[in-house]
């Protein structure tokens, strides 16, 4: 994880000006034939070394595809719906985390890690394929006459204020988020002493819960709800989570009540931050280095997350954990609140032409369908979480 995180934090936006150079289409194939040969070659290693070089590989290819392939969701859809269909494509991190969670124990059994790994390749291989075949390149793609250098492009990118801010917005949340969560499953385990297994699931069904609000954020955003005060309140709702699941000596349930909705809620955050993307970019061209800037942002919430949470807890104590978390989203808050992502129509990029739903109506449908989606999913959490914790 740590050479996938390492190669995105330093490579992303320039690979997102080279998505913007050859084509988002082609560039997501190459980078998921990336993977798939990496994936293969770690299958095959002999040694640590070369199971680490693969994953570096392995890292630049998913980089490719994070930057590119969103590209690939907007050009078809209709400016209205930009951020619901960003708000999918968000939730591929959620998403998959939760699939190889559920799968690969299952492959385990009888397996070795070898063969998933090969399998791994065999299916990012498949879907190379059929984006070969299925997804046409565009009829009106046009490339500069004058294409600039790429690091004209990262220039570009790096001095635009509105970049800047949400690629600051999505390192705060994924230092909260991965950090927080990865130490659940120890807490779990030393402090209320669940078995490995069970901290497992109840871990796996918190992180899945994810998904919800990457999908609720853009059925939001979509009615007239401000990006600004999705990611602030958000931000503080989390920080505020921590507060109950590391400093108020709670038992189990709450204690995990507090980290289910610490990942669901937080959900919010990312959709909101990639669906502001395409209208915050310096020009249309520069949407994937913009893409690429934001997940070198959030890569490097996650290179910074374990080590500062982890030195916090081990100076001060798990109680003083939450100081961590508050302090970014103060920085979430703050840069949410900037002039260039509080107003609804930035200067430049697609926000130029496009209306969003601001009717009182559409945003209180939009609440309802938020409001019941999350209650059902919650009582329903709420009783796997009893029969969970009384095995």
């Amino acid at each position: 994880m740590s050479a996938l995180s390492v190669v995105g934090l330093f490579f992303a936006t320039l690979t997102g000006s080279f998505a913007a150079r050859i084509g988002t289409r082609t560039t997501t194939i190459l980078g998921l034939l990336f993977i798939a040969a990496a994936s293969a070659a770690g299958g095959y290693s002999p040694t640590t070394a070369w199971l680490v070089w693969s994953r570096l590989f392995e890292g630049i290819g998913f980089v490719m595809v994070v930057v590119a392939a969103s590209s690939l969701i907007v050009e078809p859809a209709s400016r209205a719906d930009v951020r619901l269909a960003l708000a999918g494509w968000s939730c591929y991190m959620p998403g998959g985390v939760a699939l190889i969670t559920l799968f690969a124990p299952l492959l385990l059994i009888h397996h070795s890690w070898r063969t998933l790994w090969f399998a791994n390749a065999s299916l990012l291989l498949m879907i190379a394929v059929l984006s070969f075949i299925c997804v046409r390149p565009r009829e009106d793609a046009t490339h500069p006459t004058t294409p600039s250098h790429p690091l004209a492009d990262l220039r570009a990118v790096t001095t635009a204020r509105g970049p800047i801010l949400l690629a600051i917005i999505f390192g705060t949340y994924t230092m909260q988020h991965l950090a927080v969560m990865g130490f659940m499953p120890a807490v779990l385990i030393e402090k209320f002493h669940v078995c490995q297994s069970n901290a497992g699931l109840l871990v796996s069904i918190a992180m899945a819960s994810n998904i919800l609000d990457n999908l609720a954020a853009g059925v939001l955003l979509h009615g007239g709800f401000a990006r600004t005060h999705l990611i602030g309140a958000t931000s503080i709702f989390m920080a505020i989570m921590t507060i109950g699941m590391f400093s108020l000596g709670l038992s189990l349930v709450p204690v995990y009540l507090c980290a289910f909705l610490f990942s669901c809620v937080g959900g919010l955050v990312p959709s909101a931050v990639m669906g502001s993307a395409p209208f915050h970019a310096p020009t249309e061209r520069l949407i994937p280095a913009t893409k690429g800037l934001l997940v070198q942002g959030s890569n490097l919430g996650i290179v910074l997350g374990p080590p500062l949470l982890s030195g916090v807890a081990t100076a001060m104590g798990w109680q003083w954990v939450p100081l961590l978390t508050i302090l970014a989203a103060a920085l979430a808050t703050l840069s949410g609140h900037g002039p260039k992502l509080s107003s609804p129509f930035p200067p430049r990029g697609l926000d130029e032409n496009f209306e969003p739903l601001r009717s009182r109506h559409t945003r209180t449908d939009a609440a309802i369908v938020f409001f019941f989606s999350h209650a059902r999913n919650f009582l329903s959490t709420g009783q796997v979480i009893t029969r969970t914790c009384n095995r």
